[in-house]
C-alpha cells in the first residue's frame, strides 16, 4: 500500500532534533499543568504495509503491525513564569527488531498475522527459524509511567524504557530478568467459551479470587474499577466500568469474507443487542460504555449501559487522580455521533488536551480546550511542525517539569 493511498495512516519521518514551537493561536492558561504529553502509534518503517507471496499463498501486514513511534509535546514555563515554552519531538521506539531492520535497510520479517492459513503458518515458522521469534516487536500501543520512568509497550513483548527528555530507547524492561514474557495491553476474548470477572483481595492470592460469571463480550479498554460501599455491609461492591462490544474487532473477518461489508455491518447502529435476532451480525462491533457492579457479600451482580445506546464510545480516559477510586466523569472518543443531550457537559472539571489530525494538511494541531465549556472554541491551538498519523494510546505526565 503506497503512502498516497493511506491518508493519515501514512507514516512520517523522524524530525531529528526537538523543535521549539512558536505558532500558537490563543493563549495557554496560566494554571495549565507543566509536563509532557506523549502519544504512541503505528508508523511502518519502510513507508507502507507489506505483503509476501509464496507457494502457500499470500500474507499481509495489518496497520497495527507498524513500528512504534512516539510523539511528544513538552510544556514548561519560563523562569519568570510569565511565558510558556513548548517543544515537539518524535522518535521511533528502538526495539531489537526495529534496530535489526534499520541496520539492514530492508524488511527482514515475513508478515505472519493476516493471509492464507498455510502462508501465515509458513511465515511464522520461517521467522522462528531465522530470528527465534514469530514476528517483530512493534512497541506501538501505549506508554506508561512507573516509578518516575517512562515505558513504551505492545502486547507481544516486554516494555521498552524510554528517556523521557530525548525519547531515546534505553533498553528492554524485564524486571531485572524476572519477567521475559509479554505484557498485555488489552484483555483477551473468546466468544465460544465462558466469561467471568475475578476480584482478588489487595493482599490475597489465587485461592482468594472471587469469580463472577458474565455474558461473553469484548472490552478492550477499561474506564475504571473501584470499591463502592462499606466493606462491612451487605451492599459492599466492586464496580468495573469499560467500553464493551459484542465482538472483537481484532483480528478482523475470517479469510474470504468481504472486509468492508464485515466492518460496515459490525459498526451499524442498533438500539439493542437483545432485539437483534433477525440480523445477528449487525452492531457487533458497536461499543458502549458499560458497568458491572459485583456484590462481594451476596455474590450477586448488576450490569448495564452507563450512557445512552445511540452512539459508540471507546478509548476512555479519566482524571488520573481517580484511578482505582470512585469517579463521576470519563472522557471517551465518539466518531460521527450525536450526543444525547446538549446540556450534558456542564460539570466536567479541568482542562483537556488532544491531538487533532488534519487529513488535508501536512501538519497537525494540538487543541487545548476548557473542559467546563467543551462546545466553545479551543483556548489555544498549537501547530506542530509535521503531521501526526492516526495512533493508539497516550498519556500526560504532569510530574515531569522541564526548565528550558
Amino acid at each position: 500500500m503506497g503512502r498516497r493511498n493511506m491518508s493519515n495512516f501514512a507514516p512520517v519521518e523522524e524530525i531529528g532534533e526537538a523543535i521549539f514551537l512558536t505558532n500558537i493561536e490563543g493563549r495557554i492558561p496560566d494554571d495549565f499543568p507543566e509536563g509532557v504529553y506523549i502519544r504512541n502509534g503505528s508508523n511502518p518503517l519502510f513507508g507502507g504495509l507489506l505483503s509476501a507471496v509464496s507457494l502457500f499463498g499470500r500474507t499481509s501486514e495489518i496497520w497495527v503491525e507498524g513500528e512504534g513511534m512516539l510523539h511528544a509535546l513538552y510544556l514548561s514555563k519560563s523562569s519568570g513564569g510569565s511565558n510558556w515554552n513548548v517543544i515537539y519531538n518524535n522518535k521511533y521506539v528502538g526495539t531489537d527488531t526495529f534496530l535489526l531492520e534499520k541496520e539492514r535497510k530492508k524488511p527482514a520479517f515475513l508478515p505472519a498475522v493476516e493471509g492464507d492459513p498455510l502462508a501465515v503458518l509458513s511465515s511464522f515458522v520461517l521467522n522462528m527459524l531465522r530470528f527465534g521469534i514469530p514476528n517483530k516487536h512493534m512497541s506501538n500501543t501505549n506508554v506508561f509511567e512507573h516509578s518516575g520512568k517512562l515505558y513504551s509497550i505492545a502486547e507481544n513483548y516486554v516494555p521498552q524504557e524510554i528517556d523521557i527528555l530525548t525519547l531515546r530507547t534505553l533498553g528492554n524492561w524485564d524486571l531485572n530478568g524476572a519477567w521475559t514474557r509479554p505484557f498485555t495491553s488489552h484483555p483477551k476474548y473468546e466468544k465460544e467459551e465462558y466469561a467471568r470477572i475475578g476480584v482478588m483481595p489487595r493482599y490475597g492470592n489465587a485461592e482468594s479470587i472471587r469469580w463472577f460469571p458474565v455474558v461473553a463480550s469484548c472490552a478492550f479498554h477499561i474506564i475504571n474499577c473501584f470499591e463502592d460501599g462499606d466493606e462491612l455491609l451487605v451492599n459492599y461492591k466492586v464496580v468495573v466500568m469499560a467500553c464493551r462490544a459484542q465482538e472483537s474487532i481484532i483480528p478482523g473477518p475470517e479469510l474470504g469474507l468481504n472486509k468492508f461489508e464485515w466492518f460496515s455491518r459490525g459498526l451499524k447502529h442498533i438500539k439493542s443487542f437483545e432485539k437483534n435476532g433477525e440480523n445477528p451480525q449487525d452492531g457487533l462491533l458497536f461499543t458502549r460504555a458499560y458497568e458491572w457492579r459485583l456484590n462481594m457479600k451476596t455474590r450477586g451482580m448488576k450490569h448495564g449501559n452507563l450512557t445512552g445506546t445511540q452512539f459508540s464510545m471507546d478509548f476512555p480516559f479519566i482524571n488520573g487522580n481517580f484511578v482505582g477510586l470512585k469517579n463521576k466523569y470519563a472522557y471517551t472518543q465518539v466518531v460521527d455521533s450525536t450526543a444525547s443531550s446538549a446540556a450534558g457537559m456542564a460539570k466536567y472539571g479541568g482542562l483537556a488536551k488532544l491531538y487533532f489530525e488534519e487529513r488535508k494538511l501536512e501538519f497537525s494541531l494540538v487543541y487545548i480546550v476548557d473542559a467546563k465549556q467543551l462546545s466553545r472554541e479551543a483556548v489555544a491551538k498549537i501547530a506542530l511542525p509535521e503531521r501526526v498519523p492516526y495512533g493508539f494510546h497516550g498519556d500526560f505526565m504532569s510530574n515531569i517539569v522541564l526548565k528550558i
